[in-house]
């Protein structure tokens, strides 16, 4: 009895240990250039709180086209709908699956290459005729216009020019130049989220239209902030770069968790419910007041003091 508890004990803590290997499946293996490619698997639906990424990004060799989620009694089915261009071996993207709260992936989703082939073209049939000569066509006066009246207008457009420089060297006083100061980057960021609540998206069941908003939000302020270009990485990519940056670990996990459910949000359909969009719009507002630039002030004396620029 002992050793039975015992293996079933062992079996348990491996299937926490170990991701379970799901194989997608593709309708065929050879497609011909710009054929859309079926690709499609399906998760247990063990909990609805499931969360997945992947490293899958535009590019010239696998282009997304479509995407469908639909979930059955006891699974959710997805379908993705791709297309190539370049001719080769080409490996699908593959995805991650994990259950809330956990840190190693529940499932992995193993993507099969496929195959893309040029068109072959029979060119025994294609009829080769002479080419003829170029045709000389005399130009008429209708022709002609536009191009005198442009002539005209830049004529004068260059005269203008010419006349305002010399006018304006001829002044004995110079105006002064006047350089606004950009808005620092944590301003425009807690500004944009203020706007965003008063928006009020969530209330209206513009969940995605709300992610897609903070998401953008959020990769301006690390642009601006931390020279990390987000608009064009995943969110594996950006939490990589972002380890690199003086960003305490809190934030950072903050920042990973911020990105993760608005990807789930964006593309499996996920609505978080009311405490998640709260706490993530909170954690936003923390994340922009934690890493503020630190910026020279000068005191009364004329020296200069690092000091933290807070708003309170």
């Amino acid at each position: 009895m002992n050793k039975l508890l015992y293996i079933l004990i062992c079996l348990g803590i491996a299937g926490n240990v170990f991701a379970q290997s799901i194989v997608g499946k593709t309708d065929k293996k050879e497609y011909m250039i710009g054929d859309p490619i079926e690709y499609s698997f399906s998760i247990p639906l063990t909990n609805k709180n499931l969360n997945f990424t992947s490293d899958f990004q535009f590019s010239d060799t696998i282009q997304m086209l479509q995407t469908s989620i639909d979930t059955s009694k006891d699974k959710i089915n997805y379908k993705y709908v791709f297309a190539s261009f370049i001719e080769g071996v080409h490996k699908l993207p593959e995805f991650q699956f994990y259950l809330a709260n956990q840190t190693s992936p529940a499932y992995v989703v193993q993507s099969p290459n496929v195959e893309i082939l040029s068109p072959v073209i029979d060119t025994t049939k294609i009829e080769v005729k002479p080419i003829k000569g170029v045709m000389k066509i005399p130009f008429t006066f209708k022709e002609i216009l536009p191009f005198a009246i442009g002539g005209i207008v830049l004529t004068g457009i260059i005269i203008a020019i010419i006349y305002f420089v010399r006018r304006t060297k001829n002044k004995t006083k110079s105006p002064q130049t006047i350089k606004e100061a950009a808005i620092p980057e944590d301003e425009e960021a807690l500004n944009n989220l203020k706007r965003l609540k008063q928006a009020r998206l969530l209330e209206t069941g513009q969940e995605k239209q709300h992610y897609i908003a903070l998401s953008e939000i959020l990769w301006q302020y690390i642009y601006r902030r931390f020279n990390v270009n987000a608009f064009e990485k995943t969110t594996n990519q950006i939490m990589e770069e972002m380890l690199s940056k003086d960003v305490s670990q809190e934030d950072n996990k903050r920042l990973e968790n911020i990105f993760t459910t608005s990807d789930l949000v964006k593309f499996a359909k996920y609505i978080p419910d009311t405490r998640t969009n709260l706490n993530l719009l909170q954690d936003s507002e923390d994340f922009i007041n934690n890493n503020k630039r630190l910026e020279p002030i000068k005191d009364d004396t004329g020296t200069k003091e690092e000091k933290e620029v807070i708003n309170e």
